[in-house]
């Protein structure tokens, strides 16, 4: 449903039911299916469930957790090119994108009223417009490509880089990624793609 050209939410009314609007069908678009379901990885942080994923894998898709089947057409954005989102994470309000070779953050901008007073009888729901999101680069260098390694030390976000490096997002903001170790391979002998990292006693931990 929509309200001059913008989406427009309908609740179940608690009285007058007969009024109560149901879905009995849908259409289904041409290949629009796996653009939803393909997930590299996920994030659930304010109330709000970060999927990403899509044809490309480089698509950021938002839902309200209260309706997670819902993923509004214009809370979506593409995050830099075609190489797929690999890991999110969360810092400074901010969610943080990471690709195997770059990094990004997302902002949000809620939704806006559509509504001041009630529009339906016995019922003081108001009506918002759709979330919206917007990317930047903040390291064209600098990515993860083992997404399990991504963990919050403090208030920071740490990972071990591409090139077996561990790096530290120390701003928000463009070139903000600071490197914290020289590349593991030579000191440490496992497969990286195992491999996970935990933050316990102001420590990060890696291990596989």
């Amino acid at each position: 449903f929509t309200k001059q050209g913008e989406a427009y939410a309908i609740p179940i009314m608690p009285t007058y039911n007969e009024n109560n609007i149901k879905v009995t069908a849908v259409k289904e678009t041409v290949n629009g299916f796996a653009q939803v379901v393909d997930s590299t990885c996920s994030l659930s942080a304010d109330g709000r469930l970060y999927l990403a994923g899509g044809t490309n894998g480089n698509v950021l898709m938002l839902s309200k957790s209260e309706n997670p089947l819902y993923f509004p057409q214009r809370s979506t954005v593409e995050v830099g090119g075609a190489e797929p989102i690999t890991a999110l994470s969360i810092q400074n309000k901010k969610i943080i994108a990471l690709k195997n070779s770059e990094c990004y953050f997302v902002t949000l901008r809620k939704g806006d009223r559509l509504n001041e007073i009630s529009l339906i009888p016995d019922n003081d729901t108001l009506f918002k417009t759709d979330d919206t999101l917007h990317s930047e680069l903040i390291s064209k260098t600098v990515g993860c490509e083992f997404k399990n390694t991504v963990c919050k030390v403090g208030d920071k976000t740490v990972w071990l880089g591409q090139d077996c490096e561990i790096y530290a997002l120390n701003d928000i903001g463009f070139d903000g990624v600071r490197r914290l170790s020289n590349s593991l391979k030579p000191t440490v002998n496992y497969e990286y793609m195992d491999a996970f990292a935990v933050y316990s006693g102001s420590y990060y931990i890696l291990t596989s």
